[in-house]
């Protein structure tokens, strides 16, 4: 707010937000096509704990989220 920048981020995110008089929330144009997330890590971490646990929160915050409106 009081700039002239601009935030592209998928709308799923913005689902629970309540409204700010002083933002202004536009659709994206066409140009930009929805994103597809994907995870990558190194083979020698599969069994390791903490990136274990990382990945799972990762999937259960992510499973979450409201499907994106195409």
């Amino acid at each position: 707010m009081g700039t002239r920048l601009l935030l592209t981020l998928p709308a799923r995110l913005l689902a629970d937000q309540r409204p700010d008089p002083g933002l202004r929330i536009v659709p994206a144009p066409e140009e930009i096509r929805p994103l597809e997330y994907r995870m990558a890590w190194h083979p020698r971490l599969d069994g390791d704990p903490g990136q274990r646990w990382l990945r799972y929160a990762i999937r259960a915050v992510t499973a979450e989220l409201p499907e994106p409106a195409l």
